[in-house]
This record gives C-alpha cells, sequence and structure tokens, in this order.
C-alpha cells in the first residue's frame, strides 16, 4: 500500500492507494485543499471516501472537493460519514418553521476566532447537507447499517481492500445525539427534521466540542526534553465528543495493514482489543491519533501493538505533535527500528530531541516533511 500524507494544515488528508484501489480518508482544511487536490489529478474513482468526524480540519476540504466543478468527474464510490442524520436518523425536508432559530445556533457556536477559511458555514453549506444533495449512499455496503452497530465483526470489503472498522461504538454516538437533542428542546423546536440550516447548525454545535485541552499547552509542558520524564507524565485523556465520535479502522491489502485512528480517542481501541480478546495488535502503520495529541496516546496502547511505522498529520501551528507523543511512541515500541513520519517541518522540535531518540537502545528515527509512505 502506498499512503499519501498530503499537506492538510493543521488537518488530515490521507490517500492510500493499492494495486485496484484508492481511498480517501478526510479533506484537511479549506485552506489546504488547493495544494493537496493535485494529489487527486490522475484518478477518476475514489473506491471510498472516508470522512472521520465532523471537525472543520477534516471536513472542510471535502466540501470543497465536492463542489469543484475540476472534479465532478470523479466517481466516489462509497462515503463512510456520521454526519447528522446518520447520528440523528431524523427524516429530511427542504424547510421549515425554524429556520431562524438554526440561525441563531450556527451562529452562537461558530468559531469566529478561527483563522481558516471557514466554509462550511460563512458560505451556508454544509458537509451533510452536501453529500445528500450529491446523492451519495452513505455508510451503506455490505448491509452495514450507518456503522450504528455496536459490533463491527464482519471486515468490509471494497475491492482488494478490507476494512475493520473498530470505532466509534453506539455509546458514543447516542452520547452526541442526546447533547444535540437537548439543544433543540432549548431552543424549542419541537418538529424535528433535517433541513440545510439544521444541518449546519449541528456541524457548527458539533465544531464547538472539538476544542479539547491542547488548545492551551504548548509543544511538550514544562518544556522538559528528557525521554524519561515526558513518559512519566500523568496521562490526561482526550475530552471531545467530537473526536469520541471519530471513525478508527484497520486498512489490509493482501499481507499489509494500517490502523487509522482519525482523532479517536485512545481508550476506543483499547476497548476494542480487549472485546475481541486481542492481547498484541500487529499492523504494519498506525496513523496516530489527533495529529500527535498526547491525550490520544498512552503507553499502555504502544505496549500492545507490534508496528515500527508511525505516520502523524500536522504542520504544527497548533500545539502538535507533543513531546509527549514522540517519546512515549520511540520508548515503548516493540519493534526495532521504530520510524515516525510527520508531513511538515515543525519547528518547535529541538534536534537535541530528535537525536536523543535516535540513541535510544531500540532507536527510534523521526522524519519530517515527509508526504509518501510505502507500507
Amino acid at each position: 500500500m502506498k499512503v499519501r500524507m498530503n499537506k492538510a494544515a493543521n488537518g488530515d488528508c490521507f490517500l492510500v492507494q493499492t494495486r485496484l484501489s484508492n481511498l480517501l480518508i478526510d479533506g484537511g482544511t479549506a485552506s489546504s485543499y488547493k495544494g493537496w487536490s493535485e494529489s487527486l489529478v490522475d484518478i477518476s474513482v475514489i473506491d471510498a471516501l472516508f470522512i472521520t468526524h465532523i471537525d472543520s480540519d477534516h471536513t472542510n476540504g471535502i466540501i470543497k472537493l465536492l463542489d469543484d466543478k475540476a472534479y465532478k468527474d470523479i466517481n466516489i464510490s462509497n462515503v463512510f460519514f456520521n454526519g447528522v442524520k446518520q447520528i440523528t436518523q431524523m427524516d429530511t425536508e427542504l424547510d421549515c418553521d425554524y429556520g431562524a432559530d438554526y440561525d441563531a445556533i450556527t451562529s452562537n457556536f461558530s468559531q469566529v476566532k478561527n483563522t481558516e477559511v471557514n466554509i462550511g458555514f460563512s458560505e451556508g453549506t454544509s458537509l451533510s447537507y452536501l453529500i445528500e444533495k450529491k446523492g451519495f449512499s452513505i455508510n451503506n455496503i455490505n448491509n452495514l447499517k450507518a456503522i450504528h452497530q455496536e459490533s463491527f465483526n464482519t471486515p468490509i470489503k471494497i475491492k482488494d481492500i478490507s476494512i475493520q472498522i473498530l470505532g466509534p461504538s453506539l455509546k458514543s454516538l447516542n452520547k452526541l445525539k442526546l447533547l444535540w437533542l437537548d439543544i433543540l428542546e432549548e431552543r424549542g423546536i419541537r418538529k424535528k427534521i433535517i433541513t440545510r440550516k439544521h444541518a449546519k447548525a449541528f456541524e457548527s454545535f458539533v465544531n464547538s466540542l472539538s476544542q479539547t485541552q491542547d488548545e492551551d499547552t504548548n509543544i511538550s509542558s514544562n518544556n522538559t526534553f528528557c525521554i524519561d520524564e515526558l513518559c512519566a507524565k500523568e496521562y490526561e485523556r482526550d475530552t471531545s465528543i467530537s473526536n469520541e465520535t471519530s471513525f478508527s479502522f484497520i486498512l489490509r491489502n493482501n499481507d499489509k495493514s494500517i490502523l487509522m485512528l482519525g482523532d479517536s480517542h485512545i481508550e476506543t481501541i483499547i476497548e476494542w482489543m480487549d472485546s475481541n480478546k486481542i492481547d498484541m495488535l500487529h499492523v504494519d502503520a498506525i496513523k496516530v491519533s489527533h495529529h500527535g495529541s498526547k491525550h490520544n496516546i498512552n503507553s499502555e496502547f504502544i505496549k500492545r501493538v507490534v508496528c515500527n511505522k508511525y505516520l502523524i498529520s500536522t504542520n504544527g501551528k497548533k500545539n502538535h505533535p507533543d513531546l509527549e507523543t514522540l517519546a512515549i511512541i520511540s520508548k515503548y515500541s516493540s519493534k526495532p527500528n521504530t520510524n515516525i513520519y510527520i508531513n511538515y517541518e515543525i519547528e518547535n522540535i529541538p534536534n537535541s530531541f530528535i537525536k536523543s531518540l535516535s540513541d535510544l537502545p531500540n532507536p527510534a528515527f523521526v522524519h519530517f516533511d515527509k508526504e509518501e509512505v510505502t507500507i
């Protein structure tokens, strides 16, 4: 498998290609779209499009793609996305009497401070509405109904790729659904149907939930560069419900496999392993969750995977990747010569720290500005 880690600013956009298949996973920010869209120039079919969750640094590039006439002839065969319709299971109509109420919700939850091009709200188009308008079949392959099953034991087969869904859990999806229903109740919205304004309001609300404890911290708290000290820091799990509902899955092609984590909570993966009685998970590569945030990885997980290729997508502008993440991967990786690939140069990570990782008894090597990795 060939993995292209497109430069998606502070977001994710992965193109996974095999001899027969093309999979696009997330679309980064709107401002990154012009650059990464060039990777699709010679592609006529996207066999599967995964939008892992409704955060603007994963969705807005996809909105640009679906609205770009230059790529209107690309055939997207399968779409996997948990949008407002998939999460709420409500019916869709063109309009309703609560348009002003949904506008108020959108205004209330939209992030004015976001410096990225926030096309999802400013142009009045949500990804949920756009996918619906395009007529794509969503989460509907091999009778997998809306990814709302508690068990995902049957892999999805797409050409020469097998996809094992690990999360999100039904419990996590229902948690988000109930939060949204509470918002509608507070606004006195009784006729709960999905319109364009409803979809836009829902996505602005979910984006407001994506703000995590990362936002107010610098890379590596306390400015320590000691690997043992970084690994010894108390782990604080991600509290974002938006990230909790992120897709996570294993892609398999012949004897090769990639664990794609989106922005998922690492607890979701550990719970899946435990429920399937998997003590050690063997994969050839791991797309690290949440751009290398220290809140989405821990030593327990790294000790239970056999892997020596780790992929991180970020430009480093939003305090990722954390040094704790790089230290934990490097110290606890069980396979020799661990390689960590980051698709940008990260100015905040000192060369002395990178060298200390390569000097470990089981050395780890960090590769910056790496866009293509062969698995």
